[in-house]
């Protein structure tokens, strides 16, 4: 940003989610967000789902506490889980998730958000839903400021962490990986149905295959902007070396990569030893 004449830093400007027609089209905007219980406002509209005690903020449109949108929707989310936890009907052609749930939606969201191992991705904040007509879809997606490895716990190529939402947790006590009020939590029968899994490898692969395209977007962004960014690094002293972070986020987004296949064969052998890409 330049205001009269002078560098004042960079900044990032985006529209707000909303439901609208250009925005997200739909009937009810959700968000899964712990802070809503613990440090939301005073307008926040909000429930703990009765399964996975996940809390979900109807962000849009506005309604009132126990209202009859409000208990449409909570009953909603409550019937999705119980579906989901019963062993003998999740998995129902005609009753199960699918009846429920919009399976593309569903595999783009966890793709992206184990990709970038998002912090906030395992339900903890911003981790969006919407309904319409009765079929529960994720996004749209939002906050990546704690992901590809910009944060302490994320910039760990241990593979026993490598999991953020699908996997088994590893510390039950963190709040990336507590068993509920987790995303893992949410998701934990969806990951398991075939279905789910092929849809999976399919966007993985065409993910992986177009990776050389993320790379140049990347370089070409940083070349683009390198002067403002060097500008912004002196002003506030942060983001200093923007070329080592073009090279660290290259380096982490290629090992994120081949630790999912790797995950994904443990789950599912039948898969090829390397990706069909």
């Amino acid at each position: 940003l330049v205001l009269n004449g002078k560098h004042v830093g960079n900044y990032f400007f985006c529209e707000q989610i909303k439901i609208s027609d250009d925005r997200v089209n739909a009937d009810y905007l959700l968000e899964v967000d712990t802070k809503a219980k613990t440090a939301g406002g005073y307008d926040d509209v909000y429930f703990l789902s009765s399964t996975t005690d996940n809390v979900f903020n109807i962000k849009d449109p506005e309604i009132t506490t126990n209202g009859s949108e409000y208990n449409y929707v909570q009953s909603y989310i409550n019937e999705v889980e119980k579906v989901l936890y019963d062993d003998a009907k999740y998995l129902d052609s005609n009753e199960g998730y699918k009846k429920y749930c919009d399976l593309e939606s569903f595999v783009d969201w966890a793709l992206i958000k184990e990709l970038s191992k998002d912090y906030d991705g395992n339900f903890f904040t911003s981790c969006h839903m919407n309904l319409t007509n009765g079929i529960l879809k994720m996004g749209p997606l939002w906050d990546f400021d704690l992901s590809f490895g910009q944060y302490s716990q994320m910039y760990d190529f241990q593979p026993a962490l490598d999991w953020r939402l699908l996997g088994t947790p590893i510390w039950p006590n963190d709040v990336g990986y507590s068993y509920r009020g987790s995303g893992y939590m949410f998701f934990y029968y969806i990951r398991q149905n075939r279905a789910f899994q092929k849809a999976y490898y399919e966007v993985y692969k065409e993910f992986a295959r177009r990776l050389p395209e993320l790379y140049d977007f990347a370089e070409s962004y940083y070349l683009y902007g390198k002067s403002s960014f060097e500008k912004n690094a002196e002003l506030w002293q942060c983001g200093k070396d923007a070329e080592a972070l073009l090279s660290r986020f290259k380096e982490w987004i290629t090992y994120r990569v081949e630790t999912l296949y790797r995950h994904m064969r443990e789950y599912d052998s039948s898969l090829p030893e390397n990706p069909d890409i």
